[in-house]
């Protein structure tokens, strides 16, 4: 399925989690020579959810999604530098 979203139109915004991204959905995407940007929510906040992971791997990049903060709670929307 994932090799065939990119052709639906010309653009196409695809929300996925990181266990329905890595794999076959990640190899899809890439050989579709199609994506212009990712992007990642960060989320900072008190505490992190139990079954939250606190990092993300991507391409083999772990990257930090949760940060720390005792004050505000609230989340970013960072593009995905590769």
């Amino acid at each position: 399925m994932a090799r065939y979203i990119p052709e639906l139109a010309p653009q196409v915004l695809l929300l996925v989690s990181p266990e329905q991204y890595n794999g076959q959905v990640e190899t899809a995407l890439n050989e579709s020579g199609r994506v212009g940007k990712r992007y990642y929510l960060t989320y900072h906040g008190p505490t992190m959810p139990q079954r939250a992971n606190p990092e993300l791997v991507i391409n083999k990049q772990v990257i930090q999604q949760y940060f720390p903060n005792n004050n505000e709670e609230f989340t970013i929307i960072q593009e995905l530098k590769l």
